[in-house]
């Protein structure tokens, strides 16, 4: 009897103790949970995004395009609806200016091929000139250099002779008509008269022997050099001519090239101009909502209106696509090893918290980074929104969950009930009044609470730490 007593006193001291209220037994024992099917969540928080955003500027450079027409800010746009529209005036004065300006380059261009082919044809026909001049001058000098000298100088050498034999046969004549003339059979006037006729004919044949002698020492040799310096000037007047068609025809490319460069300069400045005037609307792009941009004006800052002028590349309007939103967050980076691109999210709008809607990861960062008040480094992510409910707004807050993990059949317990025990995880638990150990299998933890499998009974509890 007396060893009984402190059994039921320890009993009774546990009915009561669990009998005192839910404070206590809550902070030092807790049930398991059992799942058939359990996702692990990772709770985060972002700003919806909307994945088809652009801005619309002008694209036009060095001018302040005047706005003439602009779509009203708040109208839901399809891609390729009007949006802006500039004042393109200006633009279409120069391009009639620059087109002008083109045509006159091509009109010059073929007037400078006209003139070359007249010119061209000048020298041609003065270079045919030359070179034929160059030839006869050619075959003379050949000719002078096989016949013509050759036959000059046989010419004079037989009129030498012929001197000669007339000089023999008036010498006879005048002995015998001297002789007649001692005998008196010839008057003194016969004989003086023979006398100057020998005289006159040994003249001329030292006249012969002197111009065969002069043109074989010196006449020929001058004729040849005189006809040798005549061909090598007709020579040289056709190398220059024909020098100076190769640097006419250079010139003539030169010229053209010069004209087809401006051209082409031309073309591509009327190019920009097309397409400067093809810039003047502005269509969307993609399906979004229409937010106007403001900027600043006269110390204020005002929304775009019909007539502000805006220089490249200021900002006029957006186009925000609430069709296809995503969630920007960020990951503490001890969470980064347990998130993966394409896991699923489940997502609630703060505007919309009755009305949840799916999610998946599309982006995570590289690289770990500080912004604004955090306290520790973060890595950017990415949300890919599906099918989200209608009225949600960019900028507007998300609670999001990553579903980083699915288990079947498992149970859950708080991560202090868990102790290292025979090098294997063991919990505490409290059966039909008995603290026992059991031993568990520890699969996943989601914050504070352990996923497992184990052999709990019904009614067990587990003891916390």
């Amino acid at each position: 009897m007396r060893r009984t007593l402190p059994v039921l006193a320890l009993l009774v001291a546990t009915l009561l103790g669990c009998s005192r209220g839910t404070r206590d037994s809550a902070a030092q024992v807790a049930e398991p949970q059992f799942f058939p099917v359990y996702k692990v969540r990772i709770p985060l928080t972002g700003k919806l995004e909307a994945a088809d955003s652009a801005v619309y500027s002008s694209s036009i450079p060095h001018k302040s395009m005047k706005i003439t027409w602009l779509v009203d800010e708040g109208v839901y746009v399809n891609p390729g609806d009007r949006l802006i529209r500039f004042d393109d005036s200006e633009l279409r004065e120069e391009r009639r200016t620059l087109e002008r300006k083109r045509d006159e380059t091509m009109r010059e261009r073929d007037k400078a091929i006209e003139d070359f082919k007249m010119e061209r044809l000048a020298f041609e026909e003065a270079l045919q000139q030359a070179r034929f001049d160059r030839r006869r001058s050619t075959k003379k000098l050949e000719t002078f250099v096989k016949f013509s000298g050759p036959s000059q100088l046989k010419q004079l050498e037989q009129e030498g002779h012929l001197a000669t034999l007339k000089v023999q046969r008036l010498e006879r004549e005048t002995k015998d008509i001297e002789l007649l003339h001692e005998k008196g059979y010839v008057t003194g006037f016969e004989l003086e008269t023979h006398r100057e006729n020998l005289l006159k004919a040994r003249y001329d044949r030292e006249k012969a022997e002197y111009q065969y002698q002069t043109y074989q020492k010196h006449g020929m040799n001058d004729e040849r050099v005189a006809l040798e310096s005549e061909d090598q000037l007709i020579a040289t007047k056709v190398s220059q001519l024909e020098e100076r068609f190769v640097l006419l025809n250079e010139q003539h490319d030169q010229k053209l090239k010069r004209f087809d460069q401006r051209l082409a300069q031309q073309e591509r400045e009327l190019e920009d101009l097309e397409s400067y005037l093809a810039d003047c609307t502005l269509a969307a792009d993609h399906a979004g909502l229409v937010i106007y941009r403001k900027s600043y004006r006269d110390g204020q800052d005002v929304k775009p209106s019909v007539g502000f002028e805006y220089r490249r590349a200021q900002p006029i309007l957006h186009i925000q696509n609430t069709e296809r939103l995503y969630v920007s967050a960020r990951i503490n980076e001890f969470l980064l090893n347990k998130v993966e691109v394409g896991m699923p999210v489940l997502l609630v709008a703060d505007a919309r918290q009755d009305q949840s809607f799916d999610g998946r990861i599309s982006f995570i960062g590289l690289l770990a980074e500080r912004k604004n008040h955090d306290a520790e480094k973060a890595f950017d992510m990415s949300i890919e929104a599906l099918e989200p409910p209608p009225g949600l707004r960019p900028g507007m807050s998300v609670r999001c969950e990553i579903i980083s993990g699915s288990y079947e059949k498992i149970w859950t317990v708080p991560r202090e009930s868990l102790a290292p025990m025979r090098e294997r995880m063991a919990c505490r638990v409290l059966r039909d009044g008995k603290q026992m150990w059991l031993d568990v299998d520890v699969l996943d933890y989601d914050q504070q609470t352990a996923i497992l499998q184990a052999e709990f009974a019904p009614r067990d509890r587990v003891l916390l730490n």
